[in-house]
């Protein structure tokens, strides 16, 4: 049988479709599909790359937020419940408002989405870690 085809172009068929989705809209699976399908087509990937890591990051929050608030709620003398709670709140705020920017960073093209996301989250949970280190409680 002959074959139509040279045998290096071996290219799905769903590659030539339409990429024109939102990442938003996607499943993580699938938004990670898309994120590559759009890097190997050499189309700009930043966008879908920088949210597919956000939602992978994003599961951390809760850890970097209560082990922030956890670990230097030893520091308060007075008020403890209190200030630890209005610690948390902070540190939370500081911790989206640092992401938001990194992710605007890298769909702007400045840096890399696996490092801009990323780098934030591993700074909070090394300044969690240090806290648990250097607990009083």
């Amino acid at each position: 049988k002959d074959l139509y085809t040279d045998p290096i172009l071996d290219e799905a068929p769903s590659s030539f479709s339409k990429l024109r989705e939102k990442p938003q809209t996607m499943g993580t699976v699938e938004l990670g599909a898309y994120a590559a399908s759009l890097r190997e087509s050499g189309l700009p990937s930043a966008e879908a790359s920088t949210e597919y890591h956000k939602r992978l990051s994003f599961s951390l929050t809760p850890l970097i937020v209560c082990g922030l608030s956890i670990a230097f709620s030893g520091l308060f003398r007075k008020n403890t419940l209190l200030m630890s709670l209005l610690f948390s709140l902070s540190t939370a705020t500081v911790y989206y408002v640092a992401q938001m920017l990194m992710a605007i960073a890298a769909k702007s093209g400045f840096i890399e989405p696996a490092l801009a996301v990323w780098s934030v989250t591993l700074a909070f949970l090394a300044a969690a870690g240090w806290g648990f280190a250097s607990a009083r409680s």
